[in-house]
């Protein structure tokens, strides 16, 4: 069986049960569980730990004629001290457990890094956010209208206007930038007059760049973590998941809140994570050839090994999603990946050299890859941005349903933030059809393919454009009909405040009228003067 060390012998057949019925399938070493639970049996199989005689007595209580006497409230609480003490046992026998189990912990391979040299990340500025966009050239003027001789409200005036200048650096940026951040570039993009998108390209110093590589190869130990719904015993395996993806997480928030405080516009105003994309550039796997260990990759957050969204016009180059629901609730929603290997990548590109340092150098290949696909991320930001305004008009749909309740100042908040939403919808569903269709514009056009087959399932790129705009045409048709229905709201609230305000006035007159009765004949035979000698009287 196993010694004192915990070490299992030769003696454990993979095909015996173990105590408690537990059966499991030929070929599947059981010993490394069988020696976890004899150093730390199951909570409530002995008595000699703290949580074992508590958990028995919650136990019994929970299971018991004692339940039917107690509130909801307090069986539930008792539910959860139960399972609180089931956490410690579990994080207690993860501790025990062999780190040499592959199953419950994951080694990556010596000679395999990865590198994050960039993250892009994208504000829009639609009519709603026009203001926000006049400060920040204010505080970062335009390097177009510093070369043609004009302020910054010239440019915003002209661009806002006609189109105008397309493309343009914002100066006196890179002085800002965090220590971790090796330059700073925020570049100003029109989507047409009245949509403006703003990049931050991020360049990671080498140090803050190998961040997740170092992350990613060290030990990591079982932790108990805190969760909305309550602790949760990770083992070496799920603690690797967690605190790897973590470390990815830190630098996309760095990078968002260095754009929510010197770039604020749409996403920061509604409160939701800026669209963010950022490099990652392996050293040994080619992820556009073959299918990489699952179970590796996915402490980084690259969850899908089966399939890939490629480009041959951004070569070797993977575009993946990275949100909440692809990496375990850690990085947050609005996240996409740009991944690949470093040496492959390069290699497919010409002239890497004008970039300065080795032209296979991750910053080389990122500083290519973001010209690549500047139009493509502008698009998804869009996209983001739209479901942002879908989730806007719902909530002002559902609060329409409660105009019963409805003050004048309400109605007046509604009908602000109704004529918000209504602008940037048209505008937005209007400079979009005309931007996709327009010549000049070059968005890369991706497709999604499983790996073990040669053709493409389907065009990523066409897919985004026909949701993106049949999405906000079916926005702009049902705030239209609201609009109408809030209309009809707003005259019967007004109905009704005119109603109140003529009651309240009726009130004050008679009020005023019996003042004056009162008080018409000032001395000992007013009116008031007669009433208190009656009452004094009698």
């Amino acid at each position: 069986m196993t010694d004192e060390g915990g070490q299992a012998g030769e003696e454990t057949s993979a095909e015996e049960p173990v105590e408690g019925g537990i059966k499991f399938p030929p070929g599947y070493d059981d010993s490394y569980l069988i020696a976890a639970r004899r150093k730390a049996p199951f909570i409530g199989e002995i008595r000699g730990r703290w949580y074992d005689l508590p958990f028995l007595a919650l136990d019994a209580t929970l299971r018991s004629w004692p339940r039917r006497v107690m509130s909801r409230r307090v069986r539930h609480r008792l539910g959860q001290w139960r399972t609180a003490l089931v956490r410690l046992n579990d994080h207690d026998r993860n501790k025990a457990w062999d780190p040499q189990d592959p199953l419950h912990n994951i080694t990556v391979p010596d000679d395999e890094h990865v590198t994050v040299p960039a993250i892009w990340v994208v504000e829009l500025f639609p009519p709603s956010a026009t203001a926000d966009l006049a400060a920040l050239y204010d505080s970062y003027p335009p390097m177009m209208a510093s070369l043609h001789g004009g302020s910054s409200a010239d440019y915003l005036a002209e661009t806002r206007a006609s189109g105008g200048y397309q493309w343009s650096r914002l100066a006196d940026v890179d002085q800002y930038r965090r220590p971790d951040f090796a330059s700073v570039e925020l570049i100003s993009m029109q989507l047409g007059t009245g949509l403006t998108a703003v990049m931050g390209r991020f360049r990671l110093t080498a140090s803050t760049a190998q961040q997740l590589d170092h992350e990613w190869h060290r030990p990591h130990e079982p932790e108990l973590r805190r969760t909305a719904h309550g602790r949760v015993a990770d083992d070496r395996e799920f603690a690797f998941y967690n605190q790897t993806q973590r470390a990815r997480r830190k630098l996309h928030d760095d990078a968002r809140e260095w754009m929510g405080r010197h770039c604020g516009g749409f996403f920061r105003n509604r409160s939701t994570p800026q669209p963010l994309v950022d490099v990652l550039l392996l050293e040994q796997h080619d992820p556009t050839q073959q299918r990489g260990d699952g179970r590796i990759l996915r402490g980084l957050g690259l969850s899908s090994v089966f399939a890939v969204i490629e480009s041959q016009e951004v070569r070797k180059l993977i575009l993946a999603p990275s949100g909440r629901s692809q990496t375990d609730n850690i990085l947050d929603k609005n996240t996409w990946a740009l991944w690949g290997n470093r040496v492959v990548a390069a290699g497919e590109r010409s002239g890497m050299n004008i970039y300065g340092g080795e032209p296979d150098s991750a910053a080389a290949v990122a500083h290519r890859a973001a010209d690549e696909t500047e139009n493509l991320l502008l698009a998804i930001a869009v996209d983001h941005m739209v479901d942002a305004l879908r989730a806007r008009y719902t909530s002002v749909r559902d609060t329409a349903g409660q105009h019963q309740a409805f003050s004048p100042k309400q109605l007046s908040d509604l009908r602000q933030d109704m004529l918000s939403l209504s602008l940037d919808l048209a505008t937005t569903a209007r400079e979009m059809a005309a931007w996709w269709n327009a010549p000049g514009v070059g968005v890369p056009r991706f497709k999604f393919r499983y790996l073990d087959e040669d053709e493409a399932r389907f065009d990523f790129t066409e897919e985004l454009r026909d949701s993106q705009l049949a999405t906000l045409t079916d926005l702009v048709a049902a705030e239209t009909s609201l609009r109408g229905i809030l209309s009809t709201v707003a005259t019967l609230g007004a109905a009704r405040a005119a109603h109140r305000t003529g009651r309240l006035a009726l009130g004050v007159s008679a009020l005023s009228l019996s003042t004056t009765l009162l008080l018409s004949s000032p001395g000992p035979h007013a009116v008031i003067a007669v009433i208190v000698r009656w009452f004094i009287d009698n």
